[in-house]
């Protein structure tokens, strides 16, 4: 193992000299592992260069991903990612050298990108002379950032200052502004932040601090104020609460009986999956033992107290030792999972289902991580992800989330010094492009273990319908309408449809959420043609398991029944839930008739008594059968062991989008076969 640890001398002429220990590796460039790119997409369309690393030759404005770096010349570059139409990967441009501020002001740090109020980019850096500049992005222009301009007002410096770490500089957007921390190049080195809206900034303000370790910092959305935490010259780690929109608190020793820590490593800190009382921040370190560490808020409030706005847990070991033993991996001799390097080596981040994850980069030059899959749930790792296509990684990594579903992606510089990238490997096939209507479908999918829960489903869709709660049809991964364990990183489901003709799309989503991460399309083509109310019954019949019985010779007024069934989706429209849980009682109560009638006689009296347990909860106010949770999504639960209001929305869809009664009839046959067997279950149960 070597050590590298970074130090900016500021000589007479106030230069930046890199000092670092090596053991050989990167001579061209010593500093290499200790750079980090800023890396952010673009959120208006502009003109990228050509992404194949050669001639930039675009004209069209597309959106896009710009990775900054600092070079070993002190300048800052730019490389320019855009999608490839048919790989449907992220393609990289050449780098392209932006300068600095002067000949004599070079970067130093590396970069921190963030949006300004005109949806532009401005990127940050600290320079040789102690201070920062930025330069913006000139709309529509990917490439063109031009003038470097400085902030306001002058930071303090002393020239013989040692500095751990290039992670310096920190900008993120804060109602409406760009916020902008640094740390002084100071022997007593202070946080300093400002504020400002395009090109108009505060004067810089001194939160104090003697840090040992550059500075993180944080947006609470709970509070609405930022969090910075750092390892202090008293080789703890401290935070400081941001109390009002100019007021901070002072610095605190985070966390009671702190374990010792790494102090050449700053912290991390990331937002968690908010806490039953609104604990937000999760924060981690390295601990002098090898062991990652972390503490979180379990409360915050709307008041400040004198300890700030939130109370945190105790400290304590994520997963593992990043000693353990671990096979060789990529041919190299390889014991442990150790990072490489003790600067600034944890970079955090969340998987779909907000669960947090913690990457660094090993000794192997491969990715690995540490992670939960839900807030609160075991840790797991260290676990290898692996290296870019393109080779070693010879950076930080920087970790970013996508803006839809929330897996993370991980950027790096490549021994080669190109942008890498490391992805998660997710897919969501069909057995058939094209199906005819009442045939089956085989959806298959494959997700990171990071990724799978048990509450994972696929959802049925009409194209070019974004709205994830009008599914037409679903099933969770276990292939069932109610969630079961345990989670299916990797499997299938088969169903059948009843659609109309048309193009379908299906969805993977998360956790029994309406966030869909991985999408594909199927053709249906043979649908139904027959009568509304022959199809609703058609349909009924297939979910109760009797798709031989022609139920429709039983069936005395049809058209009256659809009638019955779109009153009752009404009024779950209208939120008015137990008139709804009464009309869908009415409803069925015809479909006990025709059963009857049928001679399906056992079948027909179950339902009955069903029907029954449903008019009784609604109108009568003597609910045993059904609960209805209104807390997050609904949920209507029956005999506390089977939740109903999934299938009643796919079948309200089905007949609210489509008027596809068929594939309702079946949505709503099959809710009933469910409950039907529930309460025999339970009955067996007493008797025996």
């Amino acid at each position: 193992m070597f050590t590298r640890t970074m130090a900016y001398q500021l000589a007479p002429l106030l230069t930046s000299v890199l000092l670092v220990t090596l053991s050989g590796a990167y001579a061209e460039d010593p500093a290499a592992d200790l750079r980090r790119m800023a890396v952010i997409t673009s959120l208006i369309p502009a003109v990228p260069p050509s992404a194949n690393r050669g001639a930039w030759a675009s004209s069209e404005a597309v959106n896009f991903t710009a990775a900054f770096r600092a070079t070993e010349n002190g300048t800052l570059q730019l490389s320019v990612g855009i999608l490839d139409n048919v790989t449907r990967e992220e393609m990289f441009s050449e780098w392209v050298d932006l300068g600095s501020p002067s000949s004599s002001v070079k970067v130093v740090s590396n970069p921190s990108a963030t949006y300004t109020v005109n949806k532009t980019i401005q990127v940050f850096v600290q320079c040789s002379d102690g201070q920062v500049y930025y330069l913006e992005q000139m709309p529509k222009h990917a490439v063109y950032f031009v003038t470097w301009y400085s902030l306001p007002g002058s930071l303090p410096v002393d020239r013989a200052a040692w500095l751990v770490g290039r992670d310096s500089v920190s900008a993120l957007m804060w109602k409406g502004k760009v916020a902008v921390f640094v740390r002084s190049m100071q022997v007593a080195s202070h946080l300093y932040w400002c504020t400002g809206v395009a090109r108009s900034f505060t004067p810089w303000q001194d939160l104090g601090g003697n840090l040992a370790t550059d500075a993180t910092v944080v947006y609470n959305p709970f509070s609405g104020y930022m969090e910075a935490y750092a390892v202090l010259s008293d080789g703890k780690v401290n935070r400081k609460d941001q109390v009002h929109n100019d007021k901070w608190q002072d610095w605190t020793v985070l966390g009671f009986s702190q374990p010792d820590m790494v102090n050449t490593s700053r912290p991390a800190a990331h937002a968690m999956s908010e806490t039953i009382f609104h604990g937000m921040t999760e924060v981690f370190a390295l601990g002098a033992d090898g062991k990652i560490k972390h503490i979180w808020q379990t409360t915050c409030d709307k008041v400040v107290n004198p300890w700030g706005y939130c109370t945190w847990g105790l400290w304590g070991n994520i997963a593992g030792s990043l000693s353990n033993n671990i096979p060789a991996v990529y041919g190299h001799a390889m014991d442990r999972p150790q990072p490489r390097g003790q600067v600034n080596v944890l970079a955090p981040g969340h998987n779909v289902h907000l669960g947090n994850e913690v990457f660094f980069v090993g000794k192997n030059g491969s990715l690995w991580h540490v992670w939960q899959l839900l807030r609160d749930d075991i840790w797991n790792g260290p676990n290898l992800i692996g290296r870019p296509d393109e080779g070693e990684i010879a950076s930080l990594p920087t970790i970013t989330q996508d803006k839809t579903g929330g897996w993370w992606k991980a950027y790096v510089i490549t021994t080669e010094w190109n942008v890498g990238i490391v992805a998660q490997q997710k897919n969501l096939s069909l057995s058939v492009e094209r199906m005819a209507s009442g045939s089956n479908l085989t959806v298959s999918w494959h997700v990171p273990a990071d990724e799978a829960a048990g509450a994972d489903w696929i959802g049925v869709y009409r194209q070019g319908d974004s709205e994830n709660r009008n599914y037409l049809d679903f099933r969770y991964v276990q292939g069932g309408q109610n969630p079961k364990q345990p989670p299916v990183p990797k499997g299938s489901v088969t169903m059948a449809m009843y659609l109309p003709d048309g193009k379908y799309n299906l969805r993977y989503l998360v956790n029994r959420k309406f966030s869909d991460v991985i999408t594909t399309g199927v053709d249906v083509y043979g649908g139904p043609q027959d009568e509304n109310w022959v199809q609703l019954y058609q349909g009924m019949a297939i979910g109760l398991g009797k798709e031989g019985l022609n139920i429709t010779l039983c069936v005395k007024d049809g058209e009256d029944t659809v009638k019955k069934f779109e009153q009752a989706w009404e009024a779950f429209l209208q939120r008015e839930f137990w008139e709804g849980l009464k009309l869908l009682g009415v409803a069925l109560d015809d479909l006990v008739i025709a059963l009857v009638q049928c001679e399906e006689t056992a079948i027909g009296e179950a339902l009955r008594k069903f029907v029954k347990d449903l008019l009784n909860c609604a109108t009568a106010q003597h609910c045993t059968s059904f609960v209805v949770d209104l807390v997050e999504e609904t949920e209507i639960w029956f005999k506390d062991s089977y939740e109903i209001f999934g299938d009643i929305r796919a079948a309200s869809n089905n007949f609210r989008l489509l008027k596809a009664y068929k594939q309702g009839g079946v949505c709503v046959g099959r809710v009933v076969k469910a409950c039907i067997n529930v309460d025999s279950n339970i009955t067996k149960a007493l008797v025996y």
